[in-house]
């Protein structure tokens, strides 16, 4: 009967030590993101879960001149309303809308760009420029 307990008691001991480890090598930041992530997820995170800053960058630019209807390298107060009414009506009250913060007449892309580079930063844990599928988590990795 002890030997039957202690089989089954190591049989267990070895199924969740085997459930902890395949846990933590598969994140899906899809999945599993931090609430405040997700809008993260919009730039498309690799298969394997990574999101680089600089395609975070790369898409915010496009974004930038797709806004900018008049090519002046800013978001005058029409362009900006346009933006705004589109994450409105996309997003509603978490939206994440554009401002002006400067107070300079105009928004740039430094303007632009902030809440979603600020939120990539937060979540960069390692500071590497890429964020891992664990990351997006927002949990160290079990381990550290």
């Amino acid at each position: 009967m002890r030997k039957a307990l202690r089989s089954t008691l190591a049989m267990l001991v070895a199924g969740l030590l085997a459930g902890c480890s395949s846990q933590s090598s598969s994140v899906d930041p899809n999945r599993d993101a931090s609430p405040q992530a997700l809008p993260l997820l919009r730039f498309g995170p690799d298969e394997d879960g990574l999101l680089a800053r600089a395609k975070v960058v790369a898409v915010l630019k496009a974004e930038f001149a797709a806004a900018d209807s008049n090519h002046d390298g800013v978001l005058d107060s029409d362009e900006v309303r346009a933006v705004n009414e589109q994450r409105w009506q996309k997003d509603g009250q978490k939206a994440s809308l554009l401002m002006d913060w400067n107070r300079d007449g105009v928004v740039d892309f430094k303007e632009f760009a902030t809440t979603d580079l600020s939120l990539f930063e937060q979540f960069d844990a390692n500071g590497n420029g890429v964020l891992t599928a664990q990351e997006f988590t927002g949990k160290k990795p079990v381990g550290r």
